[in-house]
C-alpha cells in the first residue's frame, strides 16, 4: 500500500509541473502577442484578430491628412487666436490619432508644444476634428501622429504655417 501511495504522489507532483509549465508558456505566448498588437507588428494570426474586431488586420496602411478646419486659407493667421485642425484618415478603426502643434518665434526658439486627440463623428467617420490650439510666435507646424508618446508624423501629415502678431 505504501509503494502505491507514493507512486500516486509522484505522479501528482510530475503531473503538476507539466500543468506549471503549460501556464508559463500560455502567460508568455499571450505577452508577446500583445505587445505585437500594441506596437503594430503582426505576429502570426495578429491580422486575422485585428481584422475580426474591425481593426486594421490587414484593411490597408494608416495614412492621413491635415488641413485648417474653419476654411483658414490666408496666412499669416493672427498670434493668439484659436486654430483647429481637420484630419482624414484612410482606415476607419479604433486607432487614436493625435495633432501635436509646435510654435516657434523668429530666432528658431520653442515656445509652445500643444497635443489633442483627434474627435471622429462616429467610429466609422473618416473625417475627424481638434480642439483649439492657441498660436503664438511667428511659424508653426502642426502633426498628425498615432504614437502619442512619439510624436512622429503619420506619413507626410504634416502641416507647416506662419502667424503674424
Amino acid at each position: 500500500m505504501r509503494i502505491l501511495s507514493t507512486a500516486m504522489g509522484a505522479v501528482r507532483h510530475g503531473m503538476g509541473a507539466v500543468v506549471e509549465a503549460g501556464l508559463v508558456v500560455a502567460i508568455a505566448g499571450v505577452l508577446v502577442f500583445g505587445a505585437a498588437v500594441v506596437g503594430r507588428t503582426d505576429p502570426a494570426g495578429a491580422a486575422d484578430v485585428l481584422a475580426a474586431r474591425g481593426g486594421n488586420g490587414g484593411g490597408g496602411s494608416l495614412s492621413a491628412t491635415i488641413s485648417f478646419a474653419g476654411g483658414y486659407a490666408a496666412q499669416p493667421l493672427a498670434v493668439s487666436s484659436p486654430a483647429s485642425f481637420v484630419v482624414t484618415r484612410s482606415v476607419a478603426d479604433d486607432t487614436v490619432y493625435w495633432v501635436y502643434n509646435y510654435c516657434w518665434d523668429g530666432s528658431g526658439a520653442l515656445l509652445s508644444t500643444e497635443a489633442y486627440p483627434v474627435l471622429w463623428g462616429m467610429w466609422y467617420s473618416l473625417e475627424g476634428t481638434t480642439y483649439d490650439f492657441t498660436l503664438t510666435g511667428t511659424h508653426c507646424r502642426a502633426l498628425v501622429t498615432i504614437r502619442s508618446w512619439t510624436a512622429k508624423p503619420l506619413g507626410d501629415a504634416v502641416m507647416d504655417y506662419a502667424v503674424a502678431p
